[in-house]
Protein backbone atom coordinates (compact mmCIF):
# COMPACT_ATOMS: atom_id res chain seq x y z
CA UNK A 1 0.00 0.00 0.00
CA UNK A 2 1.20 3.63 -1.09
CA UNK A 3 0.94 5.78 2.33
CA UNK A 4 -0.76 9.25 1.89
CA UNK A 5 0.82 11.82 -0.45
CA UNK A 6 2.28 14.50 0.79
CA UNK A 7 0.93 18.21 0.18
CA UNK A 8 4.11 19.29 -1.10
CA UNK A 9 4.54 16.82 -3.42
CA UNK A 10 0.69 17.70 -5.30
CA UNK A 11 1.45 19.45 -8.53
CA UNK A 12 -1.06 21.97 -8.96
CA UNK A 13 -1.67 22.74 -12.11
CA UNK A 14 -2.22 26.65 -13.60
CA UNK A 15 -5.56 26.85 -15.23
CA UNK A 16 -5.28 27.45 -18.98
CA UNK A 17 -5.76 30.99 -19.67
CA UNK A 18 -8.48 31.58 -22.99
CA UNK A 19 -6.46 32.85 -25.40
CA UNK A 20 -7.14 34.83 -28.87
CA UNK A 21 -7.85 31.83 -31.72
CA UNK A 22 -6.43 32.58 -35.10
CA UNK A 23 -7.02 30.73 -38.46
CA UNK A 24 -6.33 31.43 -42.02
CA UNK A 25 -8.97 31.89 -44.94
CA UNK A 26 -8.63 31.12 -48.85
CA UNK A 27 -7.35 34.47 -49.05
CA UNK A 28 -4.13 33.87 -47.04
CA UNK A 29 -5.32 36.40 -44.88
CA UNK A 30 -5.93 35.99 -41.26
CA UNK A 31 -9.14 36.20 -38.61
CA UNK A 32 -9.36 36.41 -35.36
CA UNK A 33 -11.86 35.33 -32.25
CA UNK A 34 -11.86 36.41 -29.13
CA UNK A 35 -12.88 33.90 -25.68
CA UNK A 36 -15.04 36.80 -24.86
CA UNK A 37 -17.13 36.80 -28.29
CA UNK A 38 -17.40 32.92 -29.41
CA UNK A 39 -18.13 32.30 -32.57
CA UNK A 40 -17.36 36.08 -33.99
CA UNK A 41 -14.10 35.98 -36.21
CA UNK A 42 -12.65 39.28 -37.42
CA UNK A 43 -11.08 40.05 -40.32
CA UNK A 44 -7.15 40.96 -39.01
CA UNK A 45 -5.76 42.31 -42.57
CA UNK A 46 -2.42 40.09 -41.54
CA UNK A 47 -1.12 37.13 -43.84
CA UNK A 48 0.86 35.52 -40.70
CA UNK A 49 -0.55 34.48 -37.51
CA UNK A 50 1.85 35.98 -35.17
CA UNK A 51 1.05 39.50 -36.47
CA UNK A 52 -2.12 38.66 -36.49
CA UNK A 53 -2.34 37.80 -32.83
CA UNK A 54 -0.98 41.57 -32.46
CA UNK A 55 -3.14 43.13 -34.10
CA UNK A 56 -6.30 41.43 -32.40
CA UNK A 57 -4.47 42.68 -28.74
CA UNK A 58 -4.07 46.37 -30.06
CA UNK A 59 -7.65 46.14 -31.36
CA UNK A 60 -8.65 44.45 -28.23
CA UNK A 61 -11.04 46.29 -26.10
CA UNK A 62 -12.12 48.43 -29.51
CA UNK A 63 -13.16 45.74 -31.21
CA UNK A 64 -15.77 44.14 -28.21
CA UNK A 65 -16.87 47.52 -26.86
CA UNK A 66 -20.36 47.61 -27.76
CA UNK A 67 -21.79 49.30 -30.92
CA UNK A 68 -23.76 52.45 -30.01
CA UNK A 69 -27.48 51.93 -30.84
CA UNK A 70 -28.52 54.71 -32.74
CA UNK A 71 -31.66 56.31 -32.03
CA UNK A 72 -33.17 55.88 -34.94
CA UNK A 73 -32.17 52.22 -35.28
CA UNK A 74 -33.90 51.72 -31.62
CA UNK A 75 -37.09 53.32 -32.93
CA UNK A 76 -37.23 51.52 -36.22
CA UNK A 77 -41.03 50.68 -36.47
CA UNK A 78 -41.76 51.02 -32.70
CA UNK A 79 -44.92 52.53 -32.87
CA UNK A 80 -46.26 50.20 -35.42
CA UNK A 81 -49.80 48.68 -35.25
CA UNK A 82 -48.01 45.04 -35.29
CA UNK A 83 -45.24 46.03 -33.28
CA UNK A 84 -44.13 44.06 -29.76
CA UNK A 85 -44.77 47.05 -27.80
CA UNK A 86 -48.37 47.27 -29.43
CA UNK A 87 -49.08 43.66 -29.10
CA UNK A 88 -47.73 43.97 -25.82
CA UNK A 89 -50.37 46.67 -24.80
CA UNK A 90 -52.74 44.76 -26.43
CA UNK A 91 -52.44 41.42 -24.52
CA UNK A 92 -52.32 43.56 -21.49
CA UNK A 93 -56.08 44.95 -22.22
CA UNK A 94 -55.15 48.36 -23.46
CA UNK A 95 -57.00 49.61 -26.39
CA UNK A 96 -55.95 52.34 -28.82
CA UNK A 97 -57.86 55.08 -30.51
CA UNK A 98 -57.75 54.51 -34.66
CA UNK A 99 -55.65 57.27 -34.04
CA UNK A 100 -53.06 57.18 -32.01
CA UNK A 101 -50.85 55.01 -33.16
CA UNK A 102 -50.76 56.96 -36.35
CA UNK A 103 -50.15 60.45 -34.20
CA UNK A 104 -47.55 58.64 -32.11
CA UNK A 105 -45.89 57.70 -35.62
CA UNK A 106 -46.08 61.43 -36.89
CA UNK A 107 -44.29 62.70 -33.86
CA UNK A 108 -41.89 60.02 -34.30
CA UNK A 109 -41.37 60.95 -37.56
CA UNK A 110 -41.37 64.33 -37.36
CA UNK A 111 -39.68 65.18 -34.13
CA UNK A 112 -38.15 62.84 -32.55
CA UNK A 113 -36.03 61.28 -35.12
CA UNK A 114 -35.26 64.18 -37.01
CA UNK A 115 -33.78 66.01 -34.14
CA UNK A 116 -32.48 62.73 -32.11
CA UNK A 117 -32.02 59.94 -34.84
CA UNK A 118 -28.07 59.73 -35.21
CA UNK A 119 -27.75 60.33 -31.64
CA UNK A 120 -26.47 57.03 -29.38
CA UNK A 121 -29.37 56.60 -27.11
CA UNK A 122 -26.72 56.18 -23.92
CA UNK A 123 -26.06 59.97 -24.76
CA UNK A 124 -29.51 61.61 -24.46
CA UNK A 125 -29.55 63.44 -21.16
CA UNK A 126 -32.73 64.54 -19.32
CA UNK A 127 -31.21 67.81 -19.79
CA UNK A 128 -30.29 68.02 -23.38
CA UNK A 129 -33.96 66.69 -24.25
CA UNK A 130 -35.68 69.26 -22.16
CA UNK A 131 -33.76 72.23 -23.61
CA UNK A 132 -35.03 70.58 -26.96
CA UNK A 133 -38.53 70.28 -26.67
CA UNK A 134 -38.75 74.08 -24.87
CA UNK A 135 -37.15 75.23 -27.84
CA UNK A 136 -39.05 73.54 -30.59
CA UNK A 137 -40.58 76.06 -32.37
CA UNK A 138 -44.33 77.13 -33.55
CA UNK A 139 -45.96 74.87 -31.88
CA UNK A 140 -48.07 74.63 -28.34
CA UNK A 141 -47.31 73.47 -25.37
CA UNK A 142 -49.75 70.82 -25.21
CA UNK A 143 -48.81 69.48 -28.30
CA UNK A 144 -44.50 69.18 -27.04
CA UNK A 145 -45.93 67.34 -23.82
CA UNK A 146 -47.70 64.52 -27.12
CA UNK A 147 -43.81 64.64 -27.85
CA UNK A 148 -42.28 63.89 -24.40
CA UNK A 149 -44.82 61.42 -23.36
CA UNK A 150 -43.75 59.47 -26.84
CA UNK A 151 -40.62 59.85 -26.07
CA UNK A 152 -40.90 58.60 -22.03
CA UNK A 153 -42.92 55.00 -23.69
CA UNK A 154 -40.21 54.34 -25.95
CA UNK A 155 -37.35 55.35 -23.05
CA UNK A 156 -39.15 53.09 -20.62
CA UNK A 157 -39.23 50.04 -23.27
CA UNK A 158 -35.55 50.14 -23.92
CA UNK A 159 -34.90 50.04 -20.53
CA UNK A 160 -37.07 46.92 -19.93
CA UNK A 161 -35.73 45.28 -22.64
CA UNK A 162 -32.41 46.00 -21.35
CA UNK A 163 -30.41 48.72 -23.62
CA UNK A 164 -30.45 50.86 -20.94
CA UNK A 165 -29.42 51.06 -17.66
CA UNK A 166 -32.21 53.45 -16.98
CA UNK A 167 -33.79 55.85 -18.82
CA UNK A 168 -32.42 59.18 -18.93
CA UNK A 169 -35.66 61.18 -19.09
CA UNK A 170 -37.37 59.77 -15.87
CA UNK A 171 -38.34 62.98 -13.62
CA UNK A 172 -38.85 65.13 -17.02
CA UNK A 173 -41.97 67.10 -16.70
CA UNK A 174 -44.47 68.59 -18.66
CA UNK A 175 -44.91 71.89 -19.36
CA UNK A 176 -47.32 74.41 -18.91
CA UNK A 177 -50.10 74.21 -21.32
CA UNK A 178 -49.72 77.56 -23.54
CA UNK A 179 -53.43 77.33 -24.71
CA UNK A 180 -54.75 77.74 -21.02
CA UNK A 181 -57.34 80.60 -22.35
CA UNK A 182 -59.29 77.39 -24.07
CA UNK A 183 -59.91 76.13 -20.66
CA UNK A 184 -61.38 79.20 -18.98
CA UNK A 185 -64.78 78.72 -17.57
CA UNK A 186 -67.88 79.90 -18.26
CA UNK A 187 -69.46 82.31 -15.62
CA UNK A 188 -72.95 81.66 -14.13
CA UNK A 189 -73.84 84.99 -16.17
CA UNK A 190 -72.78 83.35 -19.03
CA UNK A 191 -74.44 80.07 -18.63
CA UNK A 192 -77.87 82.09 -17.78
CA UNK A 193 -77.37 83.95 -21.19
CA UNK A 194 -76.83 80.58 -22.71
CA UNK A 195 -78.92 78.58 -21.84
CA UNK A 196 -82.27 81.08 -21.02
CA UNK A 197 -85.44 79.77 -19.34
CA UNK A 198 -87.67 81.86 -21.80
CA UNK A 199 -88.10 79.50 -24.40
CA UNK A 200 -88.57 82.25 -27.14
CA UNK A 201 -85.36 83.45 -26.19
CA UNK A 202 -83.53 79.22 -25.91
CA UNK A 203 -84.76 78.80 -29.34
CA UNK A 204 -83.77 82.24 -30.77
CA UNK A 205 -79.98 81.67 -29.66
CA UNK A 206 -80.18 77.63 -30.11
CA UNK A 207 -82.12 77.24 -33.66
CA UNK A 208 -79.76 77.77 -36.46
CA UNK A 209 -82.22 78.99 -38.62
CA UNK A 210 -81.30 77.60 -42.61
CA UNK A 211 -78.80 75.02 -41.60
CA UNK A 212 -80.83 72.54 -38.91
CA UNK A 213 -84.69 71.44 -38.56
CA UNK A 214 -85.76 72.83 -35.07
CA UNK A 215 -85.34 69.17 -33.92
CA UNK A 216 -82.02 68.72 -34.48
CA UNK A 217 -81.17 72.04 -32.52
CA UNK A 218 -82.95 70.23 -29.59
CA UNK A 219 -80.59 67.73 -29.38
CA UNK A 220 -77.73 70.32 -29.44
CA UNK A 221 -79.99 72.16 -26.61
CA UNK A 222 -79.75 68.76 -24.27
CA UNK A 223 -76.32 67.64 -25.46
CA UNK A 224 -74.75 70.60 -24.28
CA UNK A 225 -77.13 71.10 -21.07
CA UNK A 226 -76.13 67.60 -20.13
CA UNK A 227 -72.39 68.96 -20.55
CA UNK A 228 -73.30 71.80 -18.37
CA UNK A 229 -74.90 69.32 -15.60
CA UNK A 230 -72.59 66.18 -15.31
CA UNK A 231 -69.25 67.77 -16.28
CA UNK A 232 -68.51 64.37 -18.53
CA UNK A 233 -66.51 64.07 -21.31
CA UNK A 234 -67.93 65.21 -24.87
CA UNK A 235 -66.70 61.54 -25.94
CA UNK A 236 -68.15 60.08 -23.11
CA UNK A 237 -72.02 61.44 -23.24
CA UNK A 238 -71.70 60.81 -27.00
CA UNK A 239 -71.40 56.86 -26.24
CA UNK A 240 -74.63 56.61 -24.26
CA UNK A 241 -77.73 54.78 -25.69
CA UNK A 242 -81.22 55.17 -24.38
CA UNK A 243 -81.04 52.29 -23.06
CA UNK A 244 -78.31 53.90 -20.86
CA UNK A 245 -80.82 56.68 -19.17
CA UNK A 246 -81.73 55.68 -15.60
CA UNK A 247 -84.90 57.85 -14.89
CA UNK A 248 -85.39 57.05 -11.23
CA UNK A 249 -82.22 58.54 -10.63
CA UNK A 250 -82.20 61.20 -13.10
CA UNK A 251 -78.73 59.85 -14.47
CA UNK A 252 -76.60 57.83 -16.89
CA UNK A 253 -73.45 55.32 -15.73
CA UNK A 254 -70.60 56.21 -17.43
CA UNK A 255 -67.95 53.73 -18.06
CA UNK A 256 -67.20 54.00 -22.31
CA UNK A 257 -66.84 56.76 -25.02
CA UNK A 258 -67.02 57.32 -28.54
CA UNK A 259 -63.91 57.29 -30.88
CA UNK A 260 -64.60 60.61 -33.31
CA UNK A 261 -63.02 59.67 -36.10
CA UNK A 262 -65.01 56.18 -36.54
CA UNK A 263 -67.83 56.71 -33.90
CA UNK A 264 -67.21 53.44 -33.09
CA UNK A 265 -68.27 53.16 -28.83
CA UNK A 266 -65.07 51.85 -27.16
CA UNK A 267 -65.83 49.64 -23.73
CA UNK A 268 -63.96 52.10 -21.62
CA UNK A 269 -63.28 55.83 -20.74
CA UNK A 270 -60.22 57.81 -21.72
CA UNK A 271 -58.93 56.80 -17.97
CA UNK A 272 -60.97 53.33 -17.98
CA UNK A 273 -63.15 54.94 -14.95
CA UNK A 274 -66.49 54.31 -14.15
CA UNK A 275 -68.91 57.01 -12.86
CA UNK A 276 -72.15 58.29 -12.12
CA UNK A 277 -73.62 61.46 -13.99
CA UNK A 278 -76.61 63.56 -13.38
CA UNK A 279 -79.02 65.80 -15.08
CA UNK A 280 -80.64 68.81 -13.45
CA UNK A 281 -84.39 68.83 -13.47
CA UNK A 282 -84.01 71.53 -16.82
CA UNK A 283 -81.37 68.51 -17.93
CA UNK A 284 -84.49 65.68 -17.95
CA UNK A 285 -86.79 68.10 -19.48
CA UNK A 286 -84.58 69.42 -22.19
CA UNK A 287 -83.45 65.33 -23.02
CA UNK A 288 -87.21 64.30 -22.86
CA UNK A 289 -87.97 67.03 -25.41
CA UNK A 290 -85.40 65.75 -27.37
CA UNK A 291 -86.53 62.03 -27.33
CA UNK A 292 -89.61 62.87 -27.84
CA UNK A 293 -89.05 64.45 -31.57
CA UNK A 294 -86.05 62.19 -31.89
CA UNK A 295 -86.78 59.13 -34.71
CA UNK A 296 -84.06 56.93 -32.57
CA UNK A 297 -85.51 56.92 -29.52
CA UNK A 298 -85.07 53.23 -28.74
CA UNK A 299 -82.95 51.65 -26.20
CA UNK A 300 -80.46 50.12 -28.67
CA UNK A 301 -80.24 53.67 -30.61
CA UNK A 302 -77.18 56.34 -29.84
CA UNK A 303 -79.21 59.50 -27.75
CA UNK A 304 -77.11 62.25 -29.06
CA UNK A 305 -77.60 60.50 -32.91
CA UNK A 306 -79.11 61.48 -36.20
CA UNK A 307 -79.58 58.27 -37.33
CA UNK A 308 -79.18 56.18 -33.97
CA UNK A 309 -75.73 54.04 -34.89
CA UNK A 310 -73.37 57.01 -35.15
CA UNK A 311 -72.82 59.92 -32.67
CA UNK A 312 -72.28 63.33 -33.79
CA UNK A 313 -68.90 64.67 -34.34
CA UNK A 314 -67.43 66.64 -32.12
CA UNK A 315 -66.08 68.62 -34.96
CA UNK A 316 -69.94 69.51 -35.96
CA UNK A 317 -70.65 70.30 -31.42
CA UNK A 318 -68.24 72.55 -31.47
CA UNK A 319 -69.26 74.51 -34.67
CA UNK A 320 -72.73 74.83 -33.12
CA UNK A 321 -71.11 76.18 -29.99
CA UNK A 322 -69.35 78.73 -31.65
CA UNK A 323 -72.92 79.97 -33.68
CA UNK A 324 -74.38 79.60 -30.61
CA UNK A 325 -71.96 81.83 -28.46
CA UNK A 326 -72.20 83.98 -31.21
CA UNK A 327 -75.80 84.71 -31.33
CA UNK A 328 -75.86 84.84 -27.79
CA UNK A 329 -73.23 87.99 -27.49
CA UNK A 330 -70.92 85.71 -25.24
CA UNK A 331 -67.16 86.47 -25.73
CA UNK A 332 -66.33 82.66 -26.62
CA UNK A 333 -62.46 83.90 -27.05
CA UNK A 334 -60.43 80.03 -27.29
CA UNK A 335 -63.35 78.62 -25.30
CA UNK A 336 -64.56 75.39 -26.63
CA UNK A 337 -67.22 72.64 -25.33
CA UNK A 338 -64.73 71.39 -23.25
CA UNK A 339 -64.77 74.25 -20.67
CA UNK A 340 -68.23 73.60 -19.71
CA UNK A 341 -66.50 70.37 -17.97
CA UNK A 342 -64.20 72.97 -15.98
CA UNK A 343 -67.02 74.95 -15.63
CA UNK A 344 -68.71 72.44 -13.95
CA UNK A 345 -65.42 71.13 -11.42
CA UNK A 346 -64.82 74.42 -10.27
CA UNK A 347 -68.53 74.95 -9.26
CA UNK A 348 -68.77 71.71 -7.48
CA UNK A 349 -64.97 71.68 -5.90
CA UNK A 350 -66.62 75.16 -4.21
CA UNK A 351 -69.94 73.49 -2.75
CA UNK A 352 -68.65 69.46 -2.36
CA UNK A 353 -66.43 67.23 -0.89
CA UNK A 354 -63.60 66.50 -3.41
CA UNK A 355 -63.82 62.67 -3.17
CA UNK A 356 -67.26 63.12 -4.37
CA UNK A 357 -66.30 65.79 -7.06
CA UNK A 358 -62.92 63.31 -7.86
CA UNK A 359 -65.78 59.91 -8.78
CA UNK A 360 -68.11 62.37 -10.69
CA UNK A 361 -64.93 63.47 -13.19
CA UNK A 362 -63.75 60.11 -12.99
CA UNK A 363 -60.78 60.68 -11.40
CA UNK A 364 -58.73 58.65 -8.90
CA UNK A 365 -59.03 59.79 -5.17
CA UNK A 366 -54.69 60.04 -5.47
CA UNK A 367 -55.27 62.13 -8.17
CA UNK A 368 -54.85 66.05 -7.45
CA UNK A 369 -55.71 67.00 -11.49
CA UNK A 370 -59.21 68.22 -10.38
CA UNK A 371 -57.76 70.64 -8.24
CA UNK A 372 -54.45 71.36 -10.19
CA UNK A 373 -56.19 71.22 -13.58
CA UNK A 374 -59.97 71.97 -13.53
CA UNK A 375 -60.21 74.07 -10.83
CA UNK A 376 -60.93 78.08 -11.64
CA UNK A 377 -61.30 80.15 -8.64
CA UNK A 378 -62.05 83.60 -8.84
CA UNK A 379 -60.89 86.00 -6.20
CA UNK A 380 -63.61 85.71 -4.31
CA UNK A 381 -63.82 82.15 -4.39
CA UNK A 382 -60.24 82.54 -2.99
CA UNK A 383 -61.37 84.69 -0.36
CA UNK A 384 -63.66 82.80 1.00
CA UNK A 385 -62.11 79.81 1.20
CA UNK A 386 -59.80 81.67 3.55
CA UNK A 387 -62.96 82.30 5.83
CA UNK A 388 -61.95 81.85 9.57
CA UNK A 389 -57.99 81.39 8.73
CA UNK A 390 -58.17 85.19 9.93
CA UNK A 391 -59.44 84.41 13.43
CA UNK A 392 -57.19 81.52 13.63
CA UNK A 393 -54.03 83.89 12.80
CA UNK A 394 -55.19 86.86 15.42
CA UNK A 395 -55.68 84.02 18.16
CA UNK A 396 -52.35 81.40 16.92
CA UNK A 397 -50.04 83.52 15.25
CA UNK A 398 -50.05 86.85 15.11
CA UNK A 399 -51.59 87.03 19.08
CA UNK A 400 -48.31 84.76 20.03
CA UNK A 401 -46.11 87.71 18.27
CA UNK A 402 -47.86 90.12 19.54
CA UNK A 403 -47.34 88.57 23.43
CA UNK A 404 -43.71 87.95 22.56
CA UNK A 405 -42.84 91.12 21.72
CA UNK A 406 -44.49 92.60 24.89
CA UNK A 407 -42.81 90.43 26.84
CA UNK A 408 -39.57 91.37 25.44
CA UNK A 409 -40.29 94.87 26.20
CA UNK A 410 -40.53 94.32 29.48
Amino acid sequence: MTGPVSRSKILIMPRPRKTIRARIRPSGLYQVSFPEDPGHWHSSGQDNEHDALAWARRKRGEILAPTPILFKDAARGFFDDDGSWARRQAGRGRTFSIEYLPQMRGRLKNYLVKEWGETPIRQITRRAFDDWVIAIPKIKNSTKNKIVDAALIMFREWTDLGLLPASPLDGLTHLTPSDFEARTIFTQDELKTMFPTDRSELERIWVDQGKAHREHSQLWISFFIALKDTGARPAELLALSWGDWRPEECGFPIHKAAENRTGRIKPSTKTGSRKPAFLSARGVQELMLWGAVSEHAEPKDLIWSFDGRLPVHTESAAKHFRSVCKRATINRGKRTPYCLRHTFATAAIEAMPLPAVQALLGHSAKSMTALTSYFHPTDAMIMKMGEGMREMLEKRVWGKTEHKSKKEDK
